[in-house]
């Protein structure tokens, strides 16, 4: 239970809204008595990452038993949509896709029309705007062709409460310094416009 008190510690900061593991584990996911142990944080979404030999054996139980998410992260060559949905057949809710919308793009996959497929799976998302299908790169949000306020619509009109994370994946560190505030800045305008919409 070391690894419960060491979890107990890191989510008693009250902005702290999720957990991600990103290690790739071989056994049966040892970690999972440590979230267990802190359940009773239902505002927390415990997402981990591991290989799908290990997704297979954990899929069934799993997620119930000690109150987490599990994802399926997609790459251009591997979990589109319908393979996801196709994992998850006759499992938890808790269990999904973990949604790179510029892996989709690379893919040939019109994004919002993935979120659409994937209603009621989406868990997480890596959250992509790029310049060109096929073989495209990063821009800040708005400026590419993935149509991120559809997206953000679409994942809006499913009630979606997951988190979406900014990914850049190209350029330097200055790059980065000016490029993610501009997709902050596009995120917070497009919800504006959203939440507007409503009244």
């Amino acid at each position: 239970m070391a690894q419960a008190r060491v979890l107990s510690s890191f989510v008693s900061n009250p902005s702290v809204k999720f957990v991600v593991n990103n290690q790739y584990l071989r056994g049966r996911l040892p970690w999972l008595p440590g979230f267990a142990a802190l359940s009773h944080l239902r505002h927390l979404r415990f997402i981990p990452v591991f290989r799908f030999r290990v997704w297979r054996r954990s899929r069934t139980g799993v997620p119930e038993e000690f109150h987490i998410r599990m994802a399926l992260h997609n790459h251009p060559k591997t979990w589109p949509p319908d393979d996801v949905l196709k994992a998850c057949e006759g499992h938890s809710k808790l269990i999904g896709s973990c949604s790179d919308t510029g892996h989709w793009m690379r893919r040939d996959l019109v994004p919002v029309e993935q979120f659409k497929k994937l209603e009621g799976r989406v868990e997480h998302s890596h959250f992509k705007d790029l310049d060109e299908y096929g073989t495209g790169h990063d821009l800040p949000w708005g400026t590419g062709k993935g149509d991120v306020k559809g997206m953000l619509a679409e994942l809006k009109r499913q009630n979606y409460k997951g988190c979406v994370s900014i990914e850049y994946e190209v350029g330097t560190v200055q790059d980065l310094d000016e490029n993610l505030p501009k997709c902050v800045a596009y995120f917070d305008s497009v919800l504006k416009d959203l939440a507007g919409a409503d009244k």
